[in-house]
């Protein structure tokens, strides 16, 4: 993940290693195969706060890498966060949607 994203997060492009995390999109323990847990596709390197978000399904991906915040926050708690309706993904590449579509079904409060 590191070498994908180029050392920073996909949302914030905060490059500081510390608080990067390698956040799977598709959870290792829900993955049929390595081939899908090992998958750069089914990951982004997020800072800490965003990975937190991510994983509890309080944030998700649009297919173009559009952020969407759970109802289950508020306008405030997303200001908070340092967030905004307007964040993205840096890139997002055809490989990824799958995975993005598996974590909007079964993860991601809406």
């Amino acid at each position: 993940m590191l070498k994908y994203w180029k050392g920073c997060c996909a949302i914030t492009s905060i490059n500081i290693p510390d608080i990067l995390r390698a956040s799977h999109i598709k959870p290792w323990v829900d993955c049929d195969n390595d081939n899908d847990r090992l998958n750069v596709y089914n990951g982004f390197l997020l800072s800490a706060n965003y990975d937190a978000l991510f994983d509890k399904g309080l944030i998700t991906f649009d297919d173009k890498g559009q952020i969407m915040y759970s109802s289950k926050l508020s306008e405030s708690q997303i200001r908070g966060l340092g967030g905004d309706k307007n964040k993205a993904l840096s890139w997002i590449d055809k490989q990824h949607l799958p995975f993005l579509e598996w974590h909007r079904g079964k993860v991601f409060i809406e």
